[in-house]
């Protein structure tokens, strides 16, 4: 199973023999770009150069592409 956030492209959850691969942290707000799970950053990451905080990837609307048992594909929507 793979759970995927449209905002900012982040995967938010995937499974391997029933164990979840990532954490989220319940201080995750809905609607926003989650605080765990597997995040873009680009072009930057954290505040090392003068976009947003990792990047303006981060905060973009993605599509999802394909979804398979065991992979996701998703494009940054500009």
């Amino acid at each position: 199973m793979m759970r995927f956030q449209a905002v900012g492209g982040q995967l938010l959850e995937a499974e391997v023999n029933g164990r979840s691969l990532f954490y989220i942290s319940p201080l995750s707000v809905q609607g926003k770009t989650a605080r765990g799970g597997l995040p873009v950053c680009f072009p930057q990451f954290n505040m090392l150069g003068n976009l947003p905080k990792h990047g303006y990837a981060r905060h973009e609307a993605w599509r999802l592409t394909f979804s398979g048992p065991n992979e996701v594909g998703y494009e940054l929507c500009i």
